[in-house]
């Protein structure tokens, strides 16, 4: 069988209509621009880097300092927890040595100094900070939290 092709009409290609596909993309705009909320974002935290234990005025601080080590496995995970000569194994240990600390001291005396190997996992390292940090994020149990490079 033959298919027989009409010669009726012109054989130009049909035009797109631009102008309903325009309006839905700025209808598409609009919805996003005003659906669209602000979060604060992951880690959102003050952090300063180790100064060699002196602050912007040349003096030392008058703050007791709290040394945390994360060492890390051959895999990232995490193998333990040094605080202060201190052997943990978990966070949520970590948690209740910093609210042990706090019952003490007030949060403006302590200064955590927090070293964390090179190949642990990023997640574990805000975890413990975090730890540090305390569970309400408007009132931290310890404020001053520096990361410091390994020696």
């Amino acid at each position: 069988m033959r298919i027989r092709r009409s010669h009726l009409g012109n054989h130009e290609q049909p035009r797109l209509q631009m102008s309903s596909m325009i309006d839905v993309l700025f209808l598409l705009l609009i919805f996003f621009v005003m659906t669209f909320q602000i979060t604060a974002a992951e880690g959102d935290v003050e952090i300063s880097t180790d100064s060699g234990g002196i602050d912007s005025k040349g003096e030392p601080p008058r703050r007791e300092v709290l040394h945390v080590h994360l060492a890390a496995g051959s895999d990232g995970r995490l193998r333990s927890i040094q605080v202060d000569g201190r052997t943990l194994q978990s966070i949520e240990q970590l948690l209740d040595v910093v609210r042990e600390m706090t019952a003490v001291r007030s949060a403006d005396e302590l200064s955590v100094n927090l070293r964390a190997d090179g190949l642990l996992r990023y997640q574990v390292t805000m975890d413990a900070l975090s730890a540090i940090r305390g569970p309400d994020p408007e009132q931290p149990l310890i404020q001053d939290v520096r990361f410091v490079r390994a020696e």
